[in-house]
């Protein structure tokens, strides 16, 4: 292609996903004739209603997928074409093109914000003086820098997104392509964002971005629009009153309050309630500070604030998933500390939509995990089926279409409507939704909306936390916190609430302080200690990671049970005295990975081996399980929890950064001299990197995914006491492992898009 400053050209491009591990072909085309070309110093919105192609076609540009042959090219400045069909063009797309994931959780690959922000620079291969520059403008423009030795783990979702714009702006590519990045930023942040995508645009950077709102799709000079894989739009944005049409319009907020008791008790009461994060830790984060507040019976509540300033917090504390620090939270009247308030028997009646829905879903089939919080309840057979068909339908996933859909299949916004359907389906007496629209498309915003006026026309209490002004204005009152306070409240019904602020006093929690689940696994945690000076923090990574491999290589091959159990002894004092890491701490991050290990105990167990003429304990049919089998389970299982103890270990007293420099470095010294003095790694340097960064990460990744599944079951009903645990458990087994593998694939992706070679 000839013509000057061309720099991305899409020419009849069809996408079906059929390979293993991604959506079936029977879906049909995710892309069907797409044409356009984009010129430097464009910025293109794309539009469209969810599962519509959105992403599949970013993926297409930056090679994430692979698309047919000569269908797309990439140009660099001089004009030099690339096909993302060819693998040797991939790393020189993704020098050119910089994306921004819609799951900023896919994309962050280290543990501190300032390490993950340094990724993509330090893979170029810039000075350091220069990655630091880098780093520090980058976080300036996202609005994150006083966040720079925060931990990733604990970041609120638009933080997150944050550091997605952050690590990609750092690489300084010149096409920008953004999935959804603002849809979890509060306005003051998009504003910010936009102002600054003006400047790149300015500056003669392509700006592609992908979003629901018509708002922000108008600050852009063209507009694409998809439906089901077809462009059928493309222009500019096409005002009309009142905005801009692309998609359906959400009806109009409610303009009257809906009639109810104002001399009702108070379902949920905050009383001076303070919740530290990472208590004792050098990560330690206050969420919420001195926060008093009442939400009457029936009563509609919107919280509205900037990034992290506590609206997850609050939701989470309500249904208990979180416990407070300080002060006393009250739900239909019980104290959430107090050891005789049943918080099952709480969670029955209070169900929570968390913020990210590719984390809460955990069935393999759509239809089953939105059944699993209704069948909690008790209900069952054709009135489960009715309820669940019902539900589907109404939030805009037809029963008959998706029923039988995995869940894996789905699209981002699918996914979010499927986890709204989830907490739907339970007819609670409170409902919480935390950003419950951000991601969806206008036509199925319009239905949530519509549905949670009808939960309080039934007299239902619904509590959201929300970016969205014109969301919160359709409920009773807007609540406004600020850095973890409440900030002020604004009445629309014309009913002043009951502030606790005011009329009650402190309370001093019962003695033998609860916990829950979530603190238990954000304890787990070995990137919480990162930072913490030590000696093991100071020693060089070379050092630590030849010691954790001769570890590794040790706990493999020396025979016996005595030296395995030994080096663990040895590694949890070690880690103690030098470390400065609670023996307890270590343990609690290996049991995350008790459901994988629990694959391998069944599967070790239920196959018989050559040779095996051992006493005979358990006989079933064909399976049997014998005396060796169970004395060489144990002996692996040792094996395998030693191992797991260096790679946590290591983990916590060891960035990825370190960790990839010292692997670089040592790979570096095997290479030709030719590539030495150029800087060149090896293709084996570079993969031994990749797979090491992801072993490396596993430990974590598998507590996240632990935590994340956890917390959604609990949410839905879920029992967390007695043998209903073993069900609880039993659910996560699977699901637990197959996100893992997940997991490492999408590492290996941002490691891939951010330049690691």
């Amino acid at each position: 292609m000839s013509d000057a400053g061309v720099r991305i050209v899409i020419e009849n491009l069809s996408f079906t996903y059929k390979a293993a591990g991604e959506r079936p072909s029977s879906l049909g085309h995710a892309l069907q004739g797409v044409r356009f070309v984009v010129r430097e110093g464009e910025f293109v919105s794309i539009l469209g209603a969810n599962g519509s192609g959105k992403s599949t076609l970013l993926s297409c540009i930056n090679g994430l997928c692979t698309p047919p042959p000569g269908t797309v090219t990439v140009y660099d400045r001089e004009g030099r074409p690339y096909d993302p069909a060819d693998e040797d063009s991939l790393e020189a797309i993704r020098r050119i093109t910089g994306t921004v994931l819609q799951n900023p959780d896919n994309q962050i690959v280290g543990s501190v914000v300032e390490e993950d922000c340094a990724f993509g620079p330090e893979n170029l291969g810039l000075p350091p003086e220069i990655v630091a520059e880098r780093v520090s403008t980058a976080l300036r423009q996202a609005g994150i820098e006083s966040l720079r030795g925060r931990s990733t783990r604990f970041l609120s979702g638009g933080e997150k997104q944050r550091l997605a714009v952050a690590g990609t702006l750092a690489l300084g590519s010149d096409i920008l392509l953004f999935d959804e990045c603002t849809a979890m930023i509060d306005p003051a942040g998009r504003e910010q964002f936009y102002a600054l995508v003006a400047d790149l645009v300015r500056d003669g950077r392509t700006v592609i971005q992908i979003t629901h709102s018509a708002e922000d799709a108008a600050r852009s000079s063209r507009c694409l629009v998809l439906d089901k894989g077809v462009i059928t739009y493309d222009g500019p944005p096409r005002p009309v009153a009142g905005g801009f049409a692309f998609t359906t319009k959400p009806p109009s907020p409610q303009t009257e309050p809906i009639p109810r008791d104002t001399q009702s008790p108070a379902d949920i009461s905050f009383d001076q309630v303070t919740h530290v994060y990472l208590s004792g830790t050098i990560h330690a984060r206050t969420a919420l500070n001195d926060v008093s507040l009442e939400i009457g019976r029936n009563e509609s509540v919107a919280i509205v604030g900037a990034t992290g300033c506590g609206k997850s917090t609050m939701l989470k504390h309500i249904n208990a998933l979180l416990l407070p620090t300080a002060g006393r939270v009250a739900v239909f009247g019980g104290d959430t500390l107090d050891r005789k308030t049943s918080l099952d028997a709480l969670r029955r009646r209070v169900c929570l939509a968390l913020q990210s829905p590719e984390t809460a879903l955990f069935e393999t089939h759509v239809a089953d995990d939105v059944a699993y919080g209704a069948r909690n309840s008790g209900l069952t057979g054709k009135a489960l089926v009715g309820r669940v068909r019902e539900t589907m339908n109404a939030v805009g996933l037809p029963f008959d279409e998706f029923a039988e859909r995995e869940t894996f299949t789905l699209s981002g916004g699918e996914a979010r409507l499927a986890a709204l359907a989830g907490v739907f389906v339970r007819d609670s007496d409170i409902v919480l939704l935390d950003e419950p629209t951000a991601g969806l498309d206008e036509e199925h915003s319009g239905r949530i909306v519509r549905l949670l006026e009808e939960l309080q026309k039934r007299g239902k209490t619904v509590v959201v936390s929300t970016h969205s002004r014109a969301l919160a204005a359709s409920f009773d009152r807007m609540v406004t916190m600020v850095d973890g306070r409440l900030a002020g409240e604004q009445e629309r019904s014309g009913t002043v609430s009951k502030a606790a602020s005011q009329t009650a006093t402190a309370a001093k929690p019962p003695k033998g302080r609860r916990k829950t689940g979530l603190e238990f696994f954000r304890g787990a945690m070995p990137g919480i200690f990162l930072g913490i000076d030590s000696p093991l923090e100071r020693l060089s990574a070379g050092v630590k990671l030849l010691a954790a491999g001769g570890c590794l290589l040790a706990a493999i091959a020396v025979p016996g049970p005595i030296f395995p159990i030994s080096l663990l002894a040895v590694l949890l004092v070690l880690g103690h005295v030098w470390g400065k890491i609670r023996p307890a701490h270590i343990v609690r991050g290996l049991l995350p990975m008790m459901p994988v290990l629990t694959i391998f105990i069944a599967l070790r167990l239920l196959f018989s081996w050559d040779g095996d003429t051992s006493r005979v304990l358990v006989k079933a049919g064909p399976v049997s399980v014998t005396v060796q089998e169970v004395a060489d389970t144990a002996m692996i299982l040792l094996r395998l929890f030693t191992m797991m103890t260096v790679i946590t270990l290591y983990s916590a007293v060891t960035s990825l950064r370190d960790t990839l420099g010292a692997v670089k470095r040592f790979c570096a010294s095997f290479a030709s001299p030719r590539n030495r003095k150029a800087g060149v790694p090896s293709a084996r340097a570079r993969d031994a990197g990749l797979m090491l960064g992801i072993a490396l990460r596993f430990v974590p990744l598998i507590t996240a995914e632990a935590e994340h599944i956890t917390a959604s079951q609990i949410s839905r009903g879920a029992k967390t006491r007695g043998l209903a645990v073993l069900s609880a458990f039993k659910a996560m087994l699977i699901p637990l492992f197959l996100r893992s593998l997940e997991r490492a694939q999408t590492l290996a992706q941002a490691m891939l898009l951010r330049l690691y070679k």
